[in-house]
């Protein structure tokens, strides 16, 4: 650290950290963040810190901002991750900013954008998997496979995928909590996903995501694969209607689309809480988005 620098907390979790003794399978991505951002935040008198969100007893105020970065175990505490969140919130500027985060938090924000004109992929919701009989589910999915999620999950844990109709078996965690049920997207077998990495409003890269060989989901916790990509304009502007659509602005958002059997994207998640932002497909090596905190900080004053 030089002298003057100013201080970004980077905040993690005990299995992406690189000071916990067991990490993640897929922790090798926050590795990729801090290698490539590091430098980036360096050169323009930044310190990014890596720190475990919920650590006992961090001097908050010593930091002049802190990033919500790899922070992958909320969805297990979330009432707790937002609380965390609102008490950092009280000391220091931080990203994206808790009301942001709670709005982003349950996966009906789909339901407010799409109610914006944002293209969306169909989706039955119940507070209850109970609640919804196989005919019922049936009737509203018309496709042969069905994925079920968890309405507050992230990384693709606990999904359900299956014949249209089937229920989870006995014991599944998805009967304990609200479920969305959508169409499997055929597309995901061979183009894939589509992210694309937005900062402070602006575009700054994409990434073409597909699954491994025998799955549909497309993480690298599941050894889903990553492809350079370069989006033709019609595309970018479906990513970024997303953006525009956000009930408030944020400094980093990703838009992942899925394509339809007509050519159009839906969006499948905009991610705006703890999302991979997959430098090593930016081309300008962590710059997007450190000018884009220069912005935000000028901002918050």
């Amino acid at each position: 650290m030089t002298r003057g620098s100013r201080r970004i907390a980077y905040l993690a979790c005990h299995g992406t950290a690189t000071t916990s003794p067991v990490r993640r399978h897929d922790a090798s991505e926050h590795d990729h963040s801090l290698r490539i951002f590091g430098p980036a935040f360096e050169a323009r008198g930044y310190v990014l810190e890596e720190v475990v969100w919920d650590a006992p007893d961090i001097a908050w105020r010593s930091f002049n901002a802190a990033i919500i970065g790899t922070t992958w175990d909320y969805a297990v505490q979330p009432d707790r991750f937002l609380a965390t969140l609102q008490t950092i919130a009280s000391l220091v500027p931080i990203a994206n900013p808790p009301a942001l985060v709670e709005w982003n938090l349950s996966k009906r924000y789909l339901r407010e954008l799409k109610e914006k004109g944002v293209p969306s992929i169909p989706t039955l919701w119940a507070d209850r998997l109970a609640d919804l009989p196989p005919d019922a589910i049936r009737a509203a999915i018309a496709t042969e496979q069905m994925v079920m999620k968890p309405v507050v999950g992230a990384g693709g844990v606990d999904q359900f995928k299956a014949m249209t109709g089937t229920m989870p078996p006995p014991g599944h965690p998805l009967w304990h909590q609200g479920v969305m049920i959508q169409p499997f997207m055929a597309s995901i077998a061979g183009e894939g996903e589509l992210s694309f990495i937005f900062f402070d409003g602006a575009f700054s890269h994409a990434v073409r995501k597909t699954p491994a060989g025998g799955d549909y989901r497309v993480q690298a916790a599941f050894d889903g694969r990553e492809h350079a990509f370069t989006p033709a304009t019609s595309d970018l502007a479906s990513a970024q209607a997303v953006i525009d659509a956000l009930p408030a602005p944020a400094l980093y958002a990703r838009v992942d689309l899925v394509r339809g059997t007509d050519g159009t994207l839906s969006l499948m998640e905009c991610e705006l809480i703890e999302p991979y932002l997959y430098p090593l497909f930016d081309a300008s090596k962590g710059e997007n988005l450190v000018m884009a905190v220069d912005r935000w900080l000028k901002r918050t004053g």
